[in-house]
């Protein structure tokens, strides 16, 4: 480097630094286009793909920054100093990747939910089908359709939501969930008859939970700091403007939600149809001749 300062007439400190200048960018690039090629090989999504595009952008741009910096300005003199610049630069550039990654691990950790979950996070409802290190895909339930039945569409979701979001897990620790139906009779009905039909086949057409499942629950219940005392289907009576509501709550296997609310509401229907006395309230408008 001596003779070549001597040559041009350039100081040889400044040719240091310049040549390690270069040396230093190339090599970012060059990392740079080897990452981008391992991450295309790995997605075909052209989004994925732009978003690891511009991160990595930003990120070279950022650690060239703070390395150009430490050899050109004599101000920068502390390696500490140096060093936390340079991961905190990092760490802006690719902090939903990083929240991604750390998500990750406490999913692979903790648990909140496994491969085959029903969970909901935000407004999104699903069936969990994948979990990858930036992450998780689930079979969305619900949204467009009724009955919380599958729409078909598969959502992409980033790890990271699950570390701001509340996430319901609807199979997890406590297998079942409890579920309310409701029908609304007239005035006139006979409305304890309609309670003793709606509570019959509630009972004959949700599943039956053995004594060793009740314990499970319970245990499961326990561990959670939950506690029912109560398993058994029951039917609640209330007065609304139109007539008397009866409300069923049961426990019910999450994905078999509407499969038991059909069973259930064709079964009244048929019992109901066979009662002269019991008939389904609905908004009316009454008129009365004054003379």
């Amino acid at each position: 480097m001596n003779w070549l300062s001597k040559i041009l007439n350039i100081d040889a400190i400044f040719l240091e630094k310049l040549a390690i200048s270069v040396s230093a960018v190339l090599l970012f690039l060059i990392i740079k286009k080897l990452t981008y090629i391992f991450i295309t090989k790995r997605t075909a999504n052209i989004f994925s793909r732009y978003a690891w595009s511009k991160s990595l952008g930003y990120a070279v741009f950022i650690v060239s920054a703070l390395v150009l910096s430490r050899i050109w300005i004599k101000g920068i003199t502390s390696l500490a100093t140096f060093w936390g610049l340079l991961t905190a630069g990092i760490a802006i550039a690719l902090k939903d990747i990083i929240a991604d990654m750390a998500a990750w691990i406490f999913i692979m950790v903790r648990r909140p939910f496994l491969l085959g979950d029903r969970v909901q996070i935000g407004e999104i409802k699903g069936d969990v089908i994948d979990i990858r290190i930036f992450k998780f895909t689930i079979l969305e339930i619900g949204g467009r359709v009724e009955g919380e039945q599958s729409t078909g569409r598969m959502v992409h979701i980033p790890n990271h939501m699950i570390l701001s979001d509340p996430i319901f897990n609807y199979t997890r620790g406590f297998k079942y969930i409890w579920n309310e139906i409701s029908i609304l009779v007239t005035f006139e009905s006979d409305w304890k008859k309609a309670k003793l039909i709606m509570n019959e086949s509630v009972e004959k057409n949700v599943e039956k939970l053995s004594e060793k499942t009740q314990k499970k629950l319970v245990e499961s219940s326990r561990k959670y700091l939950i506690f029912y005392s109560n398993f058994t289907p029951i039917v609640y009576t209330s007065i609304k403007d139109s007539g008397i509501e009866l409300t069923a709550r049961y426990l019910c296997d999450p994905k078999e939600k509407r499969k038991t609310e059909n069973s259930i509401y064709e079964e009244l229907l048929c019992r109901f149809n066979e009662e002269s006395d019991i008939s389904f309230a609905y908004p009316t408008i009454r008129y009365y001749n004054q003379s």
